[in-house]
């Protein structure tokens, strides 16, 4: 048995252990963090690029979607409105040929020289508007438009 003025207590016939609780004085100061390691440090600051990389990517898909998006509802609103022309255009050529029908059959009745004018007049007119309702860009469409109001002039009166 050990010769301090603590009272022991037996335990199962091994040594005897002292039974009063030694308490430690309780300090304002907590125990301090240790330092972080460079590689700690490098890391943090890969995961904020690549956050902020992240959220920049994010940022410039959704503006290019809306501009997309703008552009083509900008396309489809050309797109009718050409539809639109191309129609009027076709209405215009159905009336020229019904026009250019007419000569035919005044002329065929008649022998004066400028009906016979007049209907070839048309004929070009609408061959230059089958080359306009046939063109597959927008530069063979422009051209083939000017083309076909230059043509279309019947004594001096343009149809279009």
């Amino acid at each position: 048995m050990p010769n301090s003025d603590d009272p022991t207590v037996p335990v199962h016939g091994q040594a005897a252990v002292p039974t009063t609780v030694q308490e430690y004085p309780v300090t304002a100061v907590p125990y301090p963090t240790p330092p972080r390691r460079p590689a700690v440090k490098i890391l943090t600051g890969v995961v904020v690029v690549l956050v902020v990389l992240v959220t920049a990517v994010t940022g410039y898909f959704v503006s290019a979607d809306k501009a997309h998006r703008e552009r083509e509802d900008q396309l489809a609103v050309q797109v009718a409105d050409g539809q639109r022309k191309v129609q009027e255009m076709q209405a215009e050529v159905a009336a020229a040929k019904a026009e250019a029908e007419a000569a035919k059959a005044q002329a065929a009745n008649t022998s004066e020289g400028s009906d016979t004018n007049k209907v070839q007049q048309l004929n070009s007119c609408t061959d230059a508007l089958k080359s306009v309702l046939g063109a597959r860009s927008g530069a063979d469409f422009a051209k083939a438009y000017k083309a076909m109001q230059e043509l279309c002039k019947i004594a001096g009166i343009p149809l279009f």
